[in-house]
């Protein structure tokens, strides 16, 4: 690889770091910012504006991750990736100073359309620069960046850092994004827009299949590592409040949540190498299931045997989510994959905003967020069911 391809996939691995970091500061300060927007820190309607942000959140990554993907497709790679991330950032540092909901949502709608376009286009921009053999090990490093990001909000919550002083620092990210738009970077060839359009249009109507096989297997596992990653700290709180208010669990929640993440995104290469992409997701599936019955069916006594659980179940999570970064994009030509990446994420991921609202709004209902999460966990054995099919696609390919 030269110069400016290593270039260019150092900075899509800061650009994870980022996303993970604003994706992640939310859920992780929710009861802060619940407290100063709603004056509710861990009540009814603390978890309504907690349902209602990240939903907005992920709406907003599905209409980045669709709609900016066809504009990376038309337009180039990187310039939409460096925008995507400045824009990110600097809406992040703006959430301190807004003292209405409504406001709120609609900037976390506008920065989860920026991390939705940065997760297309650096997961396609990998594929094609990244030489096949490394793919696994390199792609698993580069996935990896969106754990770092989490570990890096649960770490300075653990340390008792206001929400202000965090989202300030996160604006710091401005400052390498400047780098996508300097010549070190590799940039796609310029392309007729008209021709690609019709291009792309054909593409993906050929590819219906991958896509439906691809947004399923994703999408039922996102659906459950969303529900974990939105609502475990604020029910670590209320399981283990201790002297802090739970703020020393939830931070050591999210730590656990983006750890085990990395672990499993790292470990991801020996894994294809060993067993294939398909069954290495079915390992995946199967991890996840029986850490959500343990974590959501037994519930751990401990806050330690608590957070170990969830670092357990996360490095699945962090395993599936680095295979698929690059099983996905592998699924297409190279004429509008990143089109048919960011419909393939985002259909799944469509589903799991809807998923993430409910739990918050019918947690009360059930007796709590465990009995939710452990319901939402059953999308699951809808993601194996579809296992046979994808292992017929690359039977066939």
């Amino acid at each position: 690889m030269s110069q400016r391809l290593w270039t260019t996939y150092l900075m899509c691995w800061i650009a994870g770091l980022a996303c993970g970091s604003v994706a992640s500061v939310v859920p992780t300060y929710l009861p802060t910012i619940a407290q100063r927007l709603v004056g509710d820190s861990l009540g009814v309607q603390a978890a309504e504006l907690g349902s209602t942000v990240q939903s907005m959140f992920l709406f907003g990554w599905v209409l980045g991750g669709i709609a900016l993907g066809l504009v990376a497709d038309l337009r180039g790679r990187v310039p939409v990736l460096g925008v995507a991330l400045v824009v990110a950032c600097l809406l992040t540092g703006l959430t301190p100073y807004v003292s209405d909901t409504l406001a709120f949502g609609v900037i976390r709608l506008l920065t989860g359309m920026c991390v939705g376009a940065i997760m297309v286009v650096s997961s396609t921009l990998g594929v094609e620069i990244l030489p096949e053999k490394r793919r696994p090990l390199l792609m698993g490093i580069l996935a990896n960046s969106y754990a770092v990001g989490i570990v890096c909000s649960g770490a300075l919550q653990s340390r008792a850092l206001s929400y202000e002083t965090v989202v300030t620092l996160f604006m710091l990210f401005t400052v390498p994004a400047l780098v996508f738009f300097t010549p070190f970077v590799e940039r796609s060839q310029d392309r007729s827009v008209k021709k690609q359009q019709g291009t792309i249009s054909s593409q993906l109507s050929q590819s219906k299949r991958e896509i439906a096989i691809g947004a399923t297997l994703f999408g039922c596992m996102l659906i459950t590592l969303w529900a974990a990653f939105s609502w475990l700290p604020t029910w670590a709180s209320d399981l283990f409040p201790g002297t802090d208010g739970g703020a020393g669990v939830r931070g050591s929640t999210m730590m656990a949540l983006g750890g085990g993440g990395i672990v499993g995104s790292l470990l991801v290469a020996p894994v294809v190498h060993w067993i294939g992409r398909v069954r290495g997701i079915l390992t995946c599936y199967i991890g996840v299931i029986i850490g959500s019955l343990f974590l959501y069916g037994v519930t751990p006594s401990s806050a330690s045997t608590f957070v170990a659980t969830i670092a357990a179940m996360s490095f699945f999570f962090g395993m599936s989510q680095a295979l698929m970064s690059f099983y996905v994009p592998e699924l297409f030509s190279a004429v509008g994959r990143a089109t048919a990446t960011g419909l393939c994420l985002n259909i799944g991921r469509f589903v799991t905003a809807l998923a993430v609202l409910q739990i918050g709004l019918i947690a009360d209902a059930l007796g709590g967020f465990q009995q939710a999460l452990l319901i939402t966990s059953s999308v699951l054995l809808i993601g194996i069911a579809v296992i046979p099919r994808a292992i017929s696609i690359t039977q066939h390919r």
